[in-house]
C-alpha cells in the first residue's frame, strides 16, 4: 500500500486549427498546437491496483503584431484515473491507466474585438469538454526514511505518456455556428512526488 502527492510537468497536444484560422483573420498570430502543462496528482496504490485524482493547467499567449493586442488561452483539466501495475521489480513499477477528465479551454482578448467562431465579436470565450486519458507509465520509489514499522517515506520519480481522447465538448454561450473543437492528442508527463509506501 502506498499514498503519494506528486507534481508533474509536460506537454499535451491541443489542435486549434479552427480557432487559429479565426484569430488570424482578426490579426493575431496562431496559438501553439502543443500546450505546456503542469499540475498535481494524488494517488493511492494497493497491491497492483492504483487510483487517483489529477489536476492540470497550461497557459499560452499570442499577440496582434500590428496593434499589440494580446490573446491569452488557458487549458485546464481535472480528472480521476485508475490503473494496474503490469510489471514490478523491487521499487520500480510499470503500469497502464485510464480515466475520465473534465476540461476547459478559455480564450480572453485584451480588448473586445476578438472575432470568434460564430462570427460575432467577443472579448472572451470558453470551450468545455470531457475526455478519456489512456496512459502507460513507469515509477521509481526511492526510500528516504522510516515512516512506521512497515512503511517508508519515499520520493517518487515517474514518466507517463499516452493519448487523451475527447468524448464531448461545446462552446459556452456561443451559437451552433461556432462549431466544435477536437482536442484529442498525445500527452507526456514527468512526475516528482513524495509519499509513504510499504516496501
Amino acid at each position: 500500500m502506498s499514498f503519494a502527492v506528486a507534481g508533474w510537468a509536460g506537454e499535451q497536444q491541443a489542435p486549434l486549427d479552427a480557432v487559429n484560422a479565426t484569430i488570424r483573420r482578426d490579426g493575431f498570430s496562431p496559438l501553439p498546437s502543443v500546450r505546456r502543462m503542469a499540475g498535481l496528482d494524488v494517488q493511492a496504490v494497493y497491491s497492483r491496483t492504483r487510483a487517483g485524482v489529477s489536476l492540470g493547467a497550461g497557459r499560452a499567449t499570442t499577440k496582434d503584431p500590428r496593434e499589440g493586442r494580446e490573446l491569452v488561452s488557458w487549458l485546464s483539466t481535472v480528472g480521476i484515473q485508475a490503473g494496474v501495475d503490469v510489471l514490478r521489480y523491487r521499487t520500480l513499477s510499470v503500469f497502464v491507466s485510464a480515466g475520465i477528465v473534465a476540461g476547459r479551454l478559455s480564450l480572453e482578448s485584451s480588448d473586445a474585438r476578438l472575432l470568434l467562431l460564430d462570427g460575432r465579436t467577443h472579448d472572451k470565450a470558453a470551450f468545455g469538454f470531457s475526455a478519456l486519458p489512456l496512459e502507460i507509465g513507469t515509477e521509481q520509489l526511492i526510500p528516504v526514511g522510516k515512516a512506521s514499522h512497515d512503511e517508508a517515506w519515499v520520493l517518487i520519480f515517474g514518466v507517463r505518456g499516452g493519448w487523451v481522447q475527447q468524448l464531448s465538448g461545446g462552446w459556452d454561450e456561443l451559437d451552433a455556428t461556432a462549431g466544435d473543437l477536437d482536442l484529442s492528442g498525445l500527452r507526456g508527463r514527468l512526475v516528482l512526488g513524495f509519499g509513504a509506501a510499504s516496501l
